[in-house]
């Protein structure tokens, strides 16, 4: 018994973070109004028990879709920074000082877009990344004796007293996990500052003997405008939808929607366009004539990229229900749809599906920039 609690509490106190997976989930939204909450078994969590999920779901207003708070129990005394997940998307961080009454909510979230549709299951996790927690001893009994000047016992009678300690221990799980992400945006930062990147091939006349049609040399992955693992791709030959004597240059810039910049090789500069059938690939196919980009005193091509900016796409958190639509009042003689509707909203008419919205991110350098150039070293070698 004492062993098994052991582990337990090993297990637990090196356990940041824990999910639970419900299954048929579709269920939870048609038994809203008649159950009031389901609560999970308590668990551990970074050393400390008493944790518990809380699932309280809601019927939606007037027949629309259903929502669910989740709540999230723990150990009296202990303040902490909790990450709480609701489905895939649905995420709250926040700091929360536990009690007997004080739960940390996430409210309102629909269960539509939390559910997954293919399993039919839904997620609920929790993950702590720091905090604290006092935890007060069992009380001892001390005793004394008076003593006199010289430190000797005086009388027969003791004195008691009672204490216990307290001990506060603090959490800090997720340290290389904060510098890591001090880092990241350390480096996003400085890619903020970066308008042009130029990138330098040594022994260029031997590019075309080495690359055939459609085999491409790559440049190291960097980062410019504020946006993450860039990548210029190079066919010195071309690719298979270019030209006779025409090199092709891309620019792969993964989740982008939409960029403005400009390519150029030597002294050719176009605009890049979005290239078809290829997201995230921009750039020009038949881009220029190799022979006269290169720098015949050096031996040397230039390639450059200039970022003007930028637009990014993310997806949303939740899920935005399409609101009902009223009854109209109607006039004798008036039509069922006077046209101010569009198809399918007649009067009185109720339309509840969920509509995923979604984000829109754009960002453009600076026009004061620290470090407005990045140069990229040449990675390759003639076989």
């Amino acid at each position: 018994g004492d062993s098994m609690a052991l582990a337990i509490l090993l297990q637990s106190a090196a356990t940041r973070r824990v999910d639970m997976v419900l299954q048929d989930a579709s269920r939870l939204a048609s038994s809203a109004s008649s159950c009031a909450s389901w609560r999970s078994p308590p668990f551990g969590l970074m050393g400390f028990d008493g944790f518990s999920f809380e699932l309280r779901p809601e019927p939606g207003d007037d027949g629309g879709a259903s929502t669910c708070s989740l709540l999230l129990w723990g150990q009296e005394g202990m303040h902490a920074l909790v990450r709480l997940h609701f489905g895939e998307f649905a995420c709250i961080e926040r700091h929360h000082s536990f009690g007997p009454s004080s739960p940390l909510v996430l409210e309102r979230q629909l269960l539509q877009g939390a559910v997954d549709a293919a399993s039919d299951t839904l997620m609920l996790g929790v993950e702590v990344l720091e905090g604290a927690c006092t935890v007060t001893g069992t009380p001892v009994e001390l005793e004394t004796r008076p003593r006199d000047v010289a430190g000797a016992p005086v009388g027969d009678e003791a004195v008691a007293v009672s204490g216990a300690f307290r001990r506060r221990m603090h959490l800090l799980p997720s340290v290389p996990e904060r510098l890591a992400h001090i880092e990241s945006q350390w480096e996003l930062l400085r890619s903020r500052m970066v308008g042009r990147v130029e990138w330098t091939i040594e022994q260029a006349t031997l590019l075309q003997r080495s690359f055939a049609r459609g085999a491409c040399l790559c440049s190291p992955v960097f980062s410019a405008g504020g946006f993450m693992e860039l990548q210029l791709v190079l066919f010195p030959s071309g690719d298979f939808e270019a030209r006779d004597t025409y090199c092709s240059l891309y620019l792969h810039a993964p989740g982008l929607d939409s960029l403005q910049c400009w390519l150029s090789i030597g002294k050719t500069q176009r605009e890049a366009h979005p290239v078809r059938g290829r997201p995230g690939v921009f750039g020009r196919a038949n881009f220029c004539m190799f022979e006269g980009s290169v720098d015949k005193g050096s031996d040397m091509l230039h390639i450059a990229l200039e970022v003007a900016e930028a637009q990014q796409t993310a997806p949303a958190t939740s899920a935005v229900p399409w609101p009902s639509l009223s009854p109209l009042s109607t006039t004798a003689g008036s039509q069922k749809n006077s046209g101010l509707l569009p198809p399918g909203f007649e009067a009185g008419a109720s339309h509840t599906e969920v509509i995923q919205s979604s984000t829109r991110l754009e960002g453009a350098r600076g026009r004061i920039c620290l470090e407005d150039i990045k140069q990229l070293p040449a990675l390759w070698a003639p076989v």
